[in-house]
Order: C-alpha cells, then structure tokens, then sequence
C-alpha cells in the first residue's frame, strides 16, 4: 500500500519519499465501520450487531430474532457510502444532492428505498 501511495504521490509531482502510512491493524477496520454506521440511519442495536457484538443483557437472552434483514439493510447503506468515497456514480444512478449522505439510487429502487435510506439535512435519522 505504501509503494502505491508513493507511485501516486510521484505522479502527482510531490517527493514519495515524504508519504508516510501511519501503522493500523485490522481492528482499525473495524472501528471506522462501526463510526461510518453511526452516520447513516441505521438502529444502534444492528449496528452493533453488524459488528458481531451480541445483545446485552436480559434482551440478549429472550431476544432470538436474528436481524438478518436489518443487517443485510445495514450492510447495503455502508456499501453504498464506500462507493460514493471511491467512485463517481454511473449514468443509470440517480444521485440527490439535495440530501446530506445521499446514496446512489438506481431508478428501479427509487419507490422501495424511499424515505427509509436517505439523511435528512443536519444528519439526523429518520428511523
């Protein structure tokens, strides 16, 4: 990965020998996933179940749901915000800027994902 930021910082014009990559490890992967969820309109406890960790408590034995939905819901928001980081949507995506967060929405998803995978402004959940 550094040998590419360097290759990139090269075409850039700047000196590659100045890019530094601070060290990580996998767990750090996790946590930035866990804070992303944070910010799209996902309930706390699939967040946290997205990550693995069980229900606390008396809810974690009488609660037996699995939320695989949920997760799966949870799952497809965080791809989204990864693609709209990485890539610039395609012709056949609608993207409305209007939205804070807005996620690329494909014109056969538009009734089905309404009001329920969208940030109002001021970042605040709708669910």
């Amino acid at each position: 990965m550094l040998a590419e930021l360097r290759r990139v910082a090269a075409e850039r014009g700047k000196n590659p020998a100045s890019v530094k990559l601070a060290p990580w490890v996998l767990h750090d992967l996790r946590r930035t996933m866990r804070s992303g969820l944070s910010a799209l309109p996902i309930a706390e406890h699939v967040r946290e179940l997205v990550i693995g960790h069980v229900r606390p408590g008396i809810s974690g034995v009488y609660d037996l749901y699995a939320y695989l939905d949920e997760k799966r819901d949870a799952l497809e928001l965080w791809a989204g915000r990864l693609r709209d980081i990485v890539e610039s949507p395609p012709a056949n995506v609608i993207l409305d800027r209007r939205l804070e967060g807005a996620h690329w929405v494909l014109p056969r998803d538009r009734g089905r994902l309404a009001g329920r995978h969208t940030i109002p402004r001021g970042g605040r959940s709708r669910m």
